[in-house]
């Protein structure tokens, strides 16, 4: 299994001070990208669920982050699993602080 890619988050600056420049020509996959940013930036997922959990319509399924291994390589993953799997995986909510 491969290691996190994430920095120690001592050596990051606030998150408040960090930008993100994005020229899409061809569009972006939002899962993937928030996967992605909460992958790189582990601080930053509860926040991302708690600000999810604010708008989310009532009865909705929460997103959630799963930990996975693809061709021997880890991986984050980010959206609604459907019921089947959600008990199968390795996931993170707004509830248990990531």
């Amino acid at each position: 299994m491969s290691s996190p890619s994430s920095p120690d988050p001592a050596s990051l600056p606030a998150p408040a001070s960090l930008a993100i420049h994005l020229d899409l020509v061809g569009g972006i996959a939002g899962d993937m990208f928030v996967a992605a940013i909460a992958d790189a930036l582990p601080m930053l997922a509860p926040r991302i669920l708690d600000e999810l959990a604010a708008v989310r319509p009532d009865g909705a399924a929460m997103p959630e982050f799963a930990d996975t291994e693809q061709s021997g390589m880890r991986a984050r993953r980010f959206g609604i699993a459907p019921a089947k799997y959600r008990a199968r995986t390795t996931t993170s909510s707004a509830a248990d602080g990531c």
